[in-house]
């Protein structure tokens, strides 16, 4: 049985050095994005561009989530 995609979006200076101290995560990171900080209306676009279920989710709560 294949298990659905997922994906994780992690923010905040360090966190790709904690998911790399990880080696059961680690093992799992398919790519690495790295993206310079982005104006608040910015925000809901670029998530979307990353996966299509951050498409259908609401802007504003992406935003309040990134504040």
């Amino acid at each position: 049985m294949r298990l659905p995609w997922c994906c994780a979006v992690l923010c905040g200076a360090g966190s790709e050095r904690a998911l790399a101290r990880a080696a059961a995560m680690r093992s799992r990171v398919l790519t690495w994005h790295q993206v310079s900080r982005l104006d608040t209306q910015d925000v809901p676009r670029t998530l979307g561009l990353f996966h299509p279920v951050w498409e259908d989710v609401d802007p504003a709560g992406l935003v309040r989530a990134d504040e």
